[in-house]
């Protein structure tokens, strides 16, 4: 786990991941970051499946942001720096699913409507492992 009060503080040297700075980790409300290291290496591993830019939208976020902008309140599974949203729709949202669960990842949230430029795919470690899967809106 590597947990930073601002994701300006870590040195690249310190940085394990390869596609994703630390500033696309950190909450996007306070800058803090906390990064699960076996989820950052799957997204890493997603990146390099893809074979170009996986956008993420959101990584971390910090108990008091996940209750602002979030229905999981202070203790949701953003919090935990093993939750993230990605951007994408079409073939590209089938491939990164199917991805995803060859990589274990089996809790997944899917939005697939709306304007494209606001699609995503949310994917998430539970601390025990359940499977779940949901849609928004």
């Amino acid at each position: 786990m590597i947990v930073a009060d601002h994701w300006s503080e870590i040195k690249d040297e310190d940085w394990p991941l390869t596609y994703f700075s630390p500033q696309e980790v950190a909450c996007k409300g306070t800058g803090a970051l906390k990064l699960d290291m076996g989820f950052g290496m799957t997204m890493d591993a997603l990146r390099r499946h893809m074979g170009g830019p996986v956008r993420v939208s959101s990584w971390y976020r910090s108990p008091g942001h996940n209750a602002a902008v979030s229905s999981t309140g202070y203790d949701g599974p953003h919090t935990t720096g093993a939750a993230a949203d990605v951007l994408i729709s079409g073939p590209a949202a089938i491939r990164a699913l199917r991805f995803m669960l060859s990589a274990s990842i089996v809790r997944i949230g899917v939005q697939q409507s709306g304007p494209h430029e606001s699609r995503f795919l949310h994917f998430d470690l539970s601390p025990d492992h359940r499977a779940a899967l949901w849609s928004y809106g």
